[in-house]
């Protein structure tokens, strides 16, 4: 039941190359550094999808 959980929470390793794909190279750069460091300090393999949305509303007020 917990993986199931774990599993909706977490992008889809086969969903996140389309969605990245859409977005422009440096923003793809800049969340891969993001996913990488959040991957380190929770120890897990996935960033969750909440921490991607939040990522793309502060890139989005940047741009």
């Amino acid at each position: 039941m917990r993986t199931q959980r774990l599993y909706h929470s977490t992008i889809p390793r086969l969903a996140k190359p389309p969605l990245l794909a859409k977005l422009p190279t440096n923003v793809q750069e800049r969340w891969a550094a993001k996913a990488n460091d959040y991957k380190k300090k929770h120890f897990v393999s996935f960033p969750p999808f909440t921490a991607f949305v939040e990522f793309i509303r502060d890139q989005a007020t940047i741009m």
